[in-house]
């Protein structure tokens, strides 16, 4: 195989930078791009290796893991030779720095161990394992960036091998359960986390040395007694914790990253990845259609960042600011909506003619990226801006931010008018990529009032045992979205989510906001729709929890609503109507004084 090579009719074989028993990789050149990536291959042309890592590293947008881009096939060669496309770091293992430069010191080590915690945090939320973390698979830059790669063997957590009498993972760095033949969780991740950074610091495996051979590693590890440690001084007690033998007493990945912070005095952020299913937005009525409730969660960066378009904080940063009237005031008059929606949106009104209706509406907002979008992420970058064409009266332009997220510009007529949408899509959005070339996204110039919704987080607001007293099912998996003003439940075919948004006031009939209840001491409407991707129906109470007082477009008086929807398949409108009200009242009950 020669440097001449073009794999797939694109990718350009440069040089072969990398092997090992999984696979053999190649820096290569995009063609088509013009970007530099990494090319993995088999070395036995196990192509179920290389989808299996293809599949779960297509859920991984993470800067402290090595992206995967995508999986191709060289037909010319043969059809059954699949290539895995990476990102390429210009690095080194941790096992070839350690190798040339001998142990590292607490401190660094720590730095490395929070970064390889924050991204096992976020793999863990989505359910995944990584399996083999190990020196080899730690990739380090020279600014000091740490990356997990390799994964061929990790997998989703909800799936178990345990009939296949494999152990997953490298002798010297695995966990005593898993080494005694049990699969892999979450917290053995941890161990073999802890496993990596002795080995950082103490130059070895905690099962000691590889040349005793693999299977005198395996007998140690089951054992659990590992080597004492010489060299790792504030290190000790968090490896310590991270290497207990019972899994129980092990910290989770978010908590190591924590204790690994504490020393070094950093504030790692974690980056919280989306879960990995295709979900359905719950409705919230006419009123809501059109804002999208999207999957995400709730993710909070609190080290400030200097990187153009970063969105730090979600509940500081202020969507307003992407806006500009003058921006699209060649298309009509403008008129400023700053209060309408969930907390995440802001909006102008652009009235094309003296018709009262004639309205094109611009919203801007921040949103959870795609799981599967049509162009890479690169972590710590702005993202290509994505502008597809008008589709069903709407016309979106979006762009992944570096941290976190996406911002989205979304254009529609009032009536479903034919309108330049994407005329006025482009020039606001032109005006929010000049705001993001400039530095992080500025911050809210107010406060939130201290008796605002924002200020609450909408999953304190139901507990497990209220889902399984009112909808019959236990353990239902809790996702919030960014901000942590949206939570979501979802579990075989029932489904609960909790949003807070601001609206002008509501009225009650059939056509207008449904029938007005009262619960506890506030008022609430009751309101059925349909789930937008099947049709099934969506029952949606929503709790009036304070009335305020701010000029926005043509209002000055705004309710903020917390609204409590279900959707099961089974249950009729009554029943399904009765089990949201009956979850908005345990809501209304752990709601502060509006």
């Amino acid at each position: 195989m020669g440097n001449e090579r073009v794999v797939a009719g694109r990718y350009r074989l440069d040089e072969r930078i990398g092997s090992g028993a999984m696979g053999v990789v190649w820096r290569a050149t995009d063609t088509e791009l013009g970007r530099v990536v990494a090319l993995k291959r088999s070395q036995e042309g196990d192509n179920g290796q290389i989808r299996r890592e293809a599949r779960i590293g297509a859920g991984l947008h993470h800067p402290h893991v090595v992206t995967v881009f995508d999986v191709v096939v060289d037909k010319e060669v043969d059809e059954d030779e699949r290539w895995l496309v990476m990102e390429y770091l210009p690095a080194r293992t941790l096992a070839e720095v350690l190798d040339a430069d001998g142990p590292l010191d607490p401190g660094t080590t720590a730095r490395i161990g929070a970064q390889l915690a924050a991204a096992l945090t976020a793999m863990h939320e989505r359910r995944m394992v990584h399996r083999d973390i190990k020196p080899g698979n730690v990739m380090l830059t020279e600014d000091g960036t740490a990356k997990l790669t390799d994964l061929g063997i990790a997998q989703w957590a909800e799936v178990t091998h345990t009939t296949s009498g494999q152990v997953g993972g490298t002798p010297g760095y695995l966990a005593p359960e898993v080494a005694d033949g049990h699969d892999a969780k979450s917290a053995s991740d941890v161990f073999s986390l802890g496993a990596t950074l002795f080995a950082a610091v103490e130059g070895g495996s905690p099962w000691g040395e590889s040349t005793r051979g693999p299977f005198a590693q395996l007998r140690r590890a089951a054992s659990g007694v590992t080597e004492p440690m010489k060299r790792a001084g504030p290190l000790e007690p968090v490896l310590a914790r991270m290497l207990d033998k019972d899994p129980a007493r092990r910290p989770s990945a978010e908590r190591a990253k924590e204790l690994l912070d504490a020393i070094t005095g950093d504030s790692t952020p974690v980056f919280s990845l989306p879960r990995k299913r295709k979900r359905r937005a719950l409705a919230l009525g006419a009123a809501a259609v059109a804002i999208a409730l999207v999957a995400g969660a709730a993710v909070y960066l609190t080290r400030q960042t200097a990187v153009p378009g970063s969105l730090g904080d979600p509940r500081t940063a202020d969507p307003c600011s992407l806006l500009d009237a003058a921006a699209v005031a060649s298309f009509g008059e403008v008129t400023s909506d700053s209060e309408y929606g969930e907390f995440l949106r802001c909006g102008l009104y652009i009235k094309q003619s003296a018709e009262d209706q004639d309205l094109i509406t611009v919203a801007a907002e921040f949103d959870q990226r795609e799981e599967y979008a049509e162009q890479p992420y690169t972590p710590g970058q702005l993202g290509l801006p994505q502008r597809p064409p008008e589709k069903n009266g709407r016309c979106v332009r979006s762009i992944a931010l570096p941290d976190l997220g996406q911002v989205k510009i979304t254009t529609e007529h009032k009536q479903k008018k034919p309108a330049p949408l994407c005329a006025v899509a482009e020039a606001a959005f032109s005006n929010a990529l000049a705001v993001l070339s400039r530095g992080e996204i500025p911050r809210r110039h107010e406060p939130f009032a201290k008796e605002s919704l924002a200020r609450l987080d909408a999953c304190s607001l139901l507990e497990d045992a209220d889902l399984t007293k009112v909808l019959g099912v236990a353990g239902m998996p809790v996702e919030p979205k960014l901000g942590g003003w949206t939570c979501w439940w979802e579990k075989g075919k029932v489904e609960a989510e909790i949003t807070f948004s601001r609206n002008w006031q509501l009225s009650p009939g059939p056509d207008e906001d449904g029938e007005q209840i009262t619960i506890g001491s506030r008022t609430a409407f009751v309101e059925t729709s349909k789930a937008g991707n099947d049709g099934a129906d969506v029952c949606t109470t929503r709790i009036v929890h304070r009335k305020y007082d701010k000029k926005a477009a043509w209002n000055d008086r705004w309710d903020e609503l917390v609204n409590v929807a279900v959707e099961t398949k089974s249950d009729p409108l009554p029943a399904l109507c009765a089990k949201a009200v009956e979850l908005a009242k345990l809501v209304e009950r752990r709601l502060p004084p509006a």
